[in-house]
């Protein structure tokens, strides 16, 4: 089980910071500066907070920070285009969706 904290620890730091990232310009004209400042604050700690430490563990469990780079590109290649649908209801153009499956299978032969 302490095999999977780092990851649990990097996806979950990296969904915070991704979200942090597309809520911005959602929540920017939505709230007061104020209170956007402190929502995005909050965001981005908390998901560095977990990054850093999901970093720690990793090298510490697996002893190679190969692994858990790859986990985090990983959470990004996954997280951030679900959340652009999810939050902005965009689908990908083409080209676009292109470079998102080259961007895929070359993760998935860096992993193998």
């Amino acid at each position: 089980m302490q095999k999977f904290l780092p990851i649990i620890l990097v996806f979950f730091g990296e969904s915070l910071m991704i979200t942090a990232e597309m809520m911005g310009p959602f929540f920017h004209k939505k709230f007061l500066f104020v209170q956007f400042l402190t929502i995005e604050t909050i965001l981005l700690l908390s998901g560095g907070f977990f990054l850093v430490f999901g970093y720690i563990k990793g090298l510490q469990f697996y002893g190679n920070i190969w692994k858990i780079s790859v986990c985090s590109v990983t959470t990004l290649l996954i997280i951030e285009p679900a959340f652009a649908l999810l939050f902005y209801r965009q689908l990908p153009d083409i080209k676009t969706f292109i470079g998102f499956v080259l961007g895929s299978l070359g993760l998935i032969i860096a992993t193998i």
